[in-house]
């Protein structure tokens, strides 16, 4: 029999400890706040700093001194990539991806987009950038007693291939 003590990279109970330690580390000590309602959001009511996280990624809000001030803390709690500080201010970035979207300082004020390389993924994934593809006129056809017993199942080497595309493409939709 063997024991595990550490919790396996990829599985529920690896997600859920790594949010915890994630999280206590910014409540303990330093003011932050985890919501009650949404578990991956945090603020910080004295600095006026609202957090969100997914898995390892994260975006924050705030005055720009503040924001200034949680992109110093971050890197001193975490080995860590920092983005660059997006804000209309004249030295900051002007837009960031984060999430697979795309956020940006636009003419009258902030906007968010999907991510265009991520956009064009479950196109190539599914073939239809190919020369070859055609358009239909319905978005499912039905399916005939001769189609059933002609179709061929997806292969089991492309069920994960196909779960990705299809869940990018309904997250960018």
């Amino acid at each position: 029999r063997a024991l595990c003590w550490k919790a396996v990279p990829g599985l529920r109970k690896s997600s859920a400890r790594w949010q915890d330690h994630y999280f206590g580390a910014f409540v303990q000590g330093r003011g932050f706040e985890r919501s009650l309602l949404e578990p991956c959001a945090m603020k910080q009511v004295e600095r006026h700093i609202k957090t969100v996280t997914h898995g390892d990624d994260s975006i924050g809000t705030g005055p720009r001194k503040q924001a200034m001030w949680l992109q110093e803390l971050v890197p001193t709690m975490f080995e860590c990539k920092m983005g660059r500080l997006v804000s209309m201010h004249p030295d900051d970035e002007k837009e960031s991806c984060v999430l697979k979207k795309r956020i940006f300082v636009a003419t009258r004020g902030w906007a968010l987009e999907p991510n265009p390389d991520h956009a064009t993924k479950p196109i190539a994934m599914f073939g239809l950038d190919k020369d070859n593809t055609r358009p239909v006129t319905t978005p499912a056809v039905k399916m005939t007693d001769e189609g059933e017993r002609n179709a061929v199942p997806l292969p089991d080497a492309m069920y994960t291939e196909f779960r990705s595309g299809a869940g990018l493409a309904l997250y960018l939709s």
